[in-house]
């Protein structure tokens, strides 16, 4: 229930919409392996689903694997959190900066739950410039 809640939540705004979205769908070709591409996602993240998948495995502890990638086991962590980003749209710097592989690793859940959306060093988002 609570989780419902919160997932309700985060997908009121537009900006908790393009992370549901972004994070479905690279959930959803990560567990179809290569079977999908997730085509549109990538093209916008500039990488393909092998090149996060390769990234990520190089970085795997021994016991983690795609088949334990689940909520209670281990998480795709963004460094950086993505509340630190300033962004709007998918097309923006900071979207790409926030999803880009290096800022993308295999955490324990455990552990990223501690870490939240706190951020473990200084960082300097992209300021927001208005055009015109």
């Amino acid at each position: 229930m609570r989780q419902r809640i919160d997932t309700a939540k985060k997908t009121s705004t537009p900006r908790g919409k393009i992370e549901s979205n972004f994070r479905a769908r690279i959930f959803q070709t990560i567990k179809r392996g290569s079977k999908g591409s997730g085509g549109h996602t990538f093209d916008i993240l500039g990488y393909t689903s092998e090149d996060l998948r390769v990234h990520i495995e190089r970085q795997f502890e021994p016991w983690m694997t795609w088949e334990n990638y689940r909520h209670d086991t281990w998480h795709i962590d963004h460094i950086i959190p993505l509340s630190a980003f300033n962004y709007e749209t998918p097309y923006d710097i900071d979207f790409k900066k926030a999803w880009a592989l290096s800022n993308l690793r295999p955490l324990a859940a455990n552990d990223n739950m501690k870490k939240g959306d706190r951020l473990l060093s200084p960082f300097q988002p992209s300021l927001a410039l208005a055009v015109g």
